[in-house]
């Protein structure tokens, strides 16, 4: 891996004074161009200076909480056994070593407490891979509790799964697609997901909460939104999901036709086509056409009722040899000599400066919608 952006740096700064000339320039832009808030990505490299420049920018932001906490033994992916005694231990541990540097600081609005958890698929239900799961779970013994409570015996369950177990014990047995055998299943297992996603949201708001009750959980970053989703959603200060298009309105409007509380979306580009770079996951033939998508997915955002927020990904135009997952794309307000790209930065200033009347409804939003294509 090279950083060529600090290499650049360096070459215009020097070794001892490329830092404060960058954490200078860029805190002192960011403010210029009307932006209220420091995004995600300030805590993504281990060799970032992040806490020192968030302590001298003076920018309220907030923050990714690392190092989610995994069972040994998980229903889906990174999903883990969420009544478990385990997870709830982990969960403290978690609580107390993420939030420990950033209890009481004043410009910390809120954190989120992961990133696109890679259990969320669209067509798994979490229920159904706990029945299947081959050991006895703390979550299994939690669903059948529930269906025990819910139907009272056996018999009922049967009936309505289209089944024949001779006792709820026998469900501790691994049995793929319990979902499928009825309409009423399919019911009741949609019903099992969302406790499941509940628990695993209560359980770290609880850990998390006990450590520091003063800022806001912002919720999962999920890759989406939707019912499944959004289970449990009333139990974070605010949902958020990353959304990658050429407009927000429509995925806001559903978020808030489901459940109306806050929602942030944690990541959304639209990048320039560039010379040797990818071109982002949207992106425009020109700056200009770039500037006017962007404004229109800003705008479009601001107007919706339960939108507080959208995180731009990112500031820098990301390294021709990429960054530490591979990923190389030109989506940055600034480019790799962090020069701005004007064009962008006149559209983001422009909204910015009327954002508020935006947001109340006084000001519509721009029904320009610039050059927005998706990348192949």
């Amino acid at each position: 891996m090279f950083n060529f952006a600090r290499a650049n740096m360096i070459r215009a700064f020097g070794s001892d004074g490329w830092w404060e000339a960058w954490l200078t320039i860029n805190a002192a832009r960011l403010k210029s161009w009307g932006f209220n808030t420091i995004g995600v990505g300030v805590n993504n490299y281990e060799d970032e200076n992040a806490a020192e420049y968030l302590e001298k920018a003076q920018i309220p932001f907030v923050y990714t909480l690392k190092k989610f906490p995994r069972t040994n033994v998980r229903i889906f992916r990174d999903f883990p056994d969420v009544y478990s005694k385990a997870f709830a231990e982990q969960a403290q541990d978690f609580a107390r070593s993420q939030l420990g540097g950033l209890v009481g600081n004043p410009y910390l609005i809120g954190y989120f407490v992961n990133n696109e958890p890679e259990w969320k698929v669209p067509y798994i239900n979490l229920a159904e891979r706990v029945f299947a799961h081959p050991e006895r779970l703390d979550s299994k013994a939690a669903l059948i509790g529930w269906l025990k409570e819910e139907y009272g015996n056996i018999e009922a369950v049967n009936a309505r799964w289209g089944r024949s177990f001779k006792s709820f014990e026998d469900m501790y047995l691994p049995i793929e697609r319990l979902d499928a055998g009825t309409e009423e299943a399919g019911e009741d297992f949609a019903k099992l997901h969302a406790l499941l996603v509940e628990k695993y949201i209560t359980v770290l708001k609880a850990a998390l909460s006990s450590v520091d009750p003063e800022h806001l959980n912002l919720g999962m970053r999920y890759a989406g939104a939707g019912p499944r989703e959004m289970a449990g959603g009333e139990h974070q200060d605010v949902f958020s999901f990353n959304h990658y298009s050429p407009s927000a309105a429509e995925a806001l409007e559903a978020a808030g036709a489901y459940m109306d509380v806050p929602v942030i979306i944690g990541e959304w580009h639209i990048g320039g086509e560039k010379s040797m770079l990818a071109h982002g996951i949207w992106f425009s033939h020109t700056q200009e056409e770039r500037a006017k998508a962007c404004e229109f997915y800003m705008q479009g955002a601001m107007a919706n009722r339960n939108c507080v927020g959208i995180h731009y990904f990112e500031m820098n135009d990301q390294p021709l040899l990429g960054r530490f997952d591979g990923e190389n794309m030109a989506h940055g307000a600034i480019d790799v000599c962090n020069r701005p790209y004007k064009e962008l930065i006149e559209h983001f200033k422009s909204t910015a400066a009327k954002m508020y009347e935006l947001c109340d409804g006084q000001a519509p939003p721009t029904e320009t919608t610039g050059e927005a294509i998706r990348r192949k």
